[in-house]
């Protein structure tokens, strides 16, 4: 085969990718009812790894919080087919904390049809643990 057509095989498997990427994550399904155009909150941890539904973000998912939610964005080149999130709190139905070798995490359950479970760093939801650990259900499995 030519260069030409693996340069065309690579830019359309890509594409295809990135419009995978919202279905195999969950991030389609909260964007219908969590997309925000709001600005940032002022406590952001940037370029973190996390994994939201089946996908693996290695640094390139930005994690905010505020009274008002918790707020998610990706690496600017995601953002057209992953927009800006903020999800309220009390869409937030079940936490499992687990420490592990490779760090702290929290597991959120999202309230979506079917349920989004994501796996976010503890660090950058520290001003929020004790809301967090409030939810926190002894029987959840992630």
């Amino acid at each position: 085969m030519s260069i030409a057509v693996w340069i065309i095989l690579g830019i359309s498997s890509s594409i295809g990718f990135l419009f995978l990427l919202p279905v195999v994550s969950g991030w389609g399904r909260m964007h219908k009812k969590y997309r925000t155009s709001q600005s940032p909150p002022s406590i952001m941890s940037h370029m973190n790894n996390a994994r939201v539904g089946w996908v693996g973000f290695r640094g390139t998912l930005n994690i905010g919080v505020s009274s008002q939610g918790l707020y998610l964005s990706t690496f600017i080149l995601f953002r057209p087919f992953l927009p800006p999130l903020l999800i309220p709190w009390s869409e937030v139905i079940r936490v499992k904390k687990k420490d592990g070798i490779l760090g702290h995490f929290y597991y959120l359950s999202i309230n979506t049809k079917p349920i989004t479970v994501m796996r976010l760093p503890q660090a950058p939801l520290t001003s929020v643990s004790s809301l967090l650990e409030a939810k926190v259900l002894d029987g959840f499995t992630s």
